[in-house]
């Protein structure tokens, strides 16, 4: 019998799936905040035309569905937790590089660079976080559940999405780019401190591929 069939629905798991789906909603946030201010900071900041616009925001994506099969194998190996974690690490360091983009004293090529960095960065983290969190809540409340795992997970998805384009701009407005960037830093350390005492919980690697099957 698989580790998921045997997974029993309990108060204590759903406290559990509820923790790390607003750990996805406070991570995601690194997604939605920046995504209205990253055009403004390129084109105005930097002084750079649509194309590289185009590039700054749509890299991100590229490098999400380049490491997917990746993150689907770091869940069969290793666990949903840890690819859950590792993701949550990334996207901080992603904000990381954002804030150099912002504060450093180089070139605006330079700068450009950094932030086409921070954005691979992020879509890695994006693509270990997401894998991970459904093949995470999948194992706590189990196979049967699977529908409320996904719906969980997609509003957390898109209420960050939704939250943080309004916020984002207010952040950038009234403080720049720099103090944006530190809160793309700071709240995936919030979100991976949040999860990081939550039961581990290995899935088998059947289940872990079917979970990345349903990402795309």
């Amino acid at each position: 019998m698989s580790a998921v069939t045997e997974t029993k629905h309990t108060p204590s798991a759903n406290g559990s799936l509820f923790r790390i789906t607003f750990a996805v909603f406070l991570t995601y946030m690194t997604v939605g905040l920046p995504l209205p201010v990253i055009p403004l900071f390129v084109h105005q900041e930097l002084g750079f035309g649509n194309t590289m616009v185009g590039i700054a925001v749509g890299i991100q994506f590229l490098a999400t569905v380049l490491t997917r099969g990746y993150a689907g194998r770091l869940a069969d190996q290793y666990g949903a937790k840890r690819s859950v974690l590792q993701g949550m690490l990334a996207c901080a360091l992603a904000g990381g590089a954002w804030l150099c983009a912002a504060l450093l004293p180089v070139p605006v090529i330079a700068k450009f660079g950094l932030l086409v960095l921070g954005r691979l960065i992020l879509g890695f983290g994006e693509s270990q976080l997401l894998t991970g969190n459904l093949s995470w809540g999948m194992g706590l409340v189990g196979p049967m559940r699977s529908g409320k795992v996904m719906s969980w997970n997609g509003m957390a998805i898109y209420g960050s999405l939704a939250a943080g384009a309004p916020l984002g701009l207010l952040i950038y407005s009234h403080y720049g780019v720099a103090a944006l960037a530190c809160v793309t830093m700071v709240l995936p350390l919030v979100a991976w401190r949040l999860t990081a005492r939550c039961v581990k919980f290995l899935l088998t690697a059947a289940s872990a591929r079917r979970c990345g099957a349903w990402l795309g």
